[in-house]
Order: C-alpha cells, then structure tokens, then sequence
C-alpha cells in the first residue's frame, strides 16, 4: 500500500487527521474511547470535557471536525450542546455516542444537528462507521436504532 492509500475515513493516509473531541462524563469510557480512537492514524484526540457546557466551550475554542458526544451528561445534556455546537459550527460532525434508546431521545437528538447515533457498548468497528459516515455527510443510525425507527415509521395494524 501507498501512502496515498484512502483509509477507512475515505481521506489520504496523509492528509491531516480529524480533529476529534470526545464529551463523555464517566472517566473509564472517556479513556476508552481515547485509546480506541487514537489507534488510528487518521483520527487526533484534541481534546475532552466531562459535561455538556464544558463541551460547547471545548468545541468553540478548538474547532474540531468531529464531536463524539454523549446524551446523559451533567449541567447541559448532549442534546442541547450538540445544538449550541452545531449553530455556531455548522461544519463541525457530531457523534452520538450514548445508552439512550427512547424514540424522543433519537429524534431529539438527530434534531439537535447529530449526524450519526451510536449505542455505547457496540463494537468500536461500528463507531468507526459512524465517524467514517457523519465525516462523508450521510446519516448513520446504530442498526438497533434504525430498527426501531422503522418499526415507529409503519402504519398502525387495524385491528377488528
């Protein structure tokens, strides 16, 4: 393989890597996050913060391409920072990254600007596929996830 090699981000091996910020409240995730996502050359940890309002505040001093965010955090949730995040960097992708399934969550959510969402305890291949899709600028929706959207999206059954 060249170095020209696209990777798995469908960016060069040697472009610059994606600027990534991890918001995240429980400090074994942040940390595992941290050492999955820097396994990879493409992607660089700038930085992370532990609630929500430091996270605005990180995303606006750094400017990074890529938020991993959590929904459940302290002070400000994910869904409200992922929206301050969005309208003042609209270039900047957000990653859901949570153990939130209800309907109003993912739809909140996805209505705050997210570009992908992401069930904690999947495999780090499909976070890997949600940061790959937000950064091309399709959707991405956790399979378990887009499961239960379709089921929401069905019309009722008649019943007799």
């Amino acid at each position: 393989m060249s170095s020209n090699t696209v990777s798995a981000f469908n960016i060069p091996l040697d472009a610059a890597p994606l600027r990534v910020l991890i918001v995240e409240d429980d400090p074994m995730m942040q940390l595992g996050l941290e050492q999955s996502l820097m396994a990879h050359p493409q992607l660089e940890i700038v930085g992370q913060a532990e609630d929500g309002y430091l996270g605005v505040q990180a995303a606006l001093k750094l400017k990074p391409d890529l938020v991993v965010m959590d929904i459940g955090l302290p002070r400000l949730d994910g869904i409200a920072a992922t929206q301050q995040i969005k309208a003042a960097l609209p270039e900047t992708h957000v990653v859901m990254l949570t153990s939130h399934k209800t309907e109003t969550e993912i739809i909140a959510a996805l209505s705050s600007g997210a570009d992908a969402y992401c069930i904690k305890g999947a495999s780090v291949e499909r976070l890997l596929n949600a940061i790959a899709a937000a950064v091309e600028g399709a959707a991405y929706l956790d399979p378990q996830i887009a499961r239960q959207v379709i089921e929401n999206l069905k019309p009722p059954t008649p019943t007799g």
